[in-house]
């Protein structure tokens, strides 16, 4: 594990760093614009429920394999009865089928290389209920159009998979063939302290 990996790894640097670098607010208001209606809702990859409060009023279960970060969400809200904070790898199966109205896969595709990224499609497309929707957000490059303060905070970003609109167009093709594609776009964040990339959004139904 790297230096800065594992500095990370420490909850209060963990939100630091999102409230500087990942602009917590603005993905929050991002993420919850999507959804029409509450429900029961899977946050894959929650790290520490940073995004929890956009989905206060869902039957709201976050996954993630970092225990610290889930710890520390577990303590952060653990007066919401409707906060479920849940250590373990989605390849374990830790959920029934057709469990969650909802499944939000946000910022969390640029860590994984593409065969490990199918693989948790397949997963968390089999614990969404038939004609529920998955909602995928990634960060984005867009070659010629980042400034070089970005071009910097790309690199330091820990994800090594960071596609472009172009890839993403195609392997989301590529995905489960029970998810039917309702819309995809490119979409931006502003008033952000740090310049942030472009994301990339699709929208699935599954069939």
């Amino acid at each position: 594990m790297k230096p800065i990996e594992s500095i990370l790894q420490v909850p209060f640097i963990w939100d630091l760093s999102q409230l500087i670098f990942g602009c917590d607010r603005q993905k929050r208001r991002l993420y919850r614009s999507v959804f029409l209606r509450p429900g029961r809702l899977l946050d894959f990859g929650c790290a520490d429920g940073n995004t929890f409060t956009a989905f206060s009023d869902f039957d709201y279960y976050g996954i993630d394999i970092n225990t610290r970060l889930i710890d520390n969400a577990a303590r952060k809200f653990s007066s919401y009865e409707n906060a479920h904070f849940i250590n373990a790898d989605i390849l374990n199966k830790p959920f029934p089928d057709e469990h969650f109205d909802y499944v939000l896969f946000a910022c969390t595709g640029h860590h994984l290389e593409e065969e490990m990224l199918f693989k948790i499609m397949t997963e968390l497309t089999a614990v969404l209920k038939t004609g529920g929707t998955l909602h995928f957000f990634d960060t984005i490059r867009r070659h010629g159009k980042e400034s070089k303060l970005l071009q910097f905070l790309i690199k330091l970003d820990q994800g090594k998979h960071m596609r472009d609109e172009e890839r993403y167009n195609v392997i989301i093709n590529l995905f489960s063939n029970r998810l039917s594609s309702r819309s995809k776009k490119v979409l931006r964040v502003s008033g952000t302290l740090m310049p942030q990339p472009a994301y990339y959004y699709a929208e699935f139904e599954k069939i």
